[in-house]
């Protein structure tokens, strides 16, 4: 199954600079529905964009745990940031 409303297109770059970061190999995409393609060993990781123009990409069930774990680092980083401010 695919999961539709778990990443924003708005963070496509900022998921692929994280992805980077975190050890993936950032490849190019194979054809027009595909936003970003990592591979991290043998683990492939693709982010498709959707027929329709949303405002989130799409991405294997499989893989929300990657992107999830992205979403909660960020959240850990602006929480420093906003503490080391103020």
């Amino acid at each position: 199954m695919a999961n539709r409303h778990l990443l924003a297109a708005s963070r496509a770059d900022e998921f692929k600079a994280w992805l980077a970061e975190n050890g993936w190999v950032i490849e190019a995409p194979k054809d027009y529905y595909e936003v970003i393609r990592a591979r991290r060993g043998k683990r492939v990781l693709i982010v498709y964009r959707r027929l329709e123009k949303g405002q989130h990409l799409t991405i294997h069930d499989k893989d929300a745990g990657v992107v999830r774990a992205f979403l909660k680092d960020k959240r850990r980083r602006r929480k420093e940031e906003d503490e080391n401010a103020g």
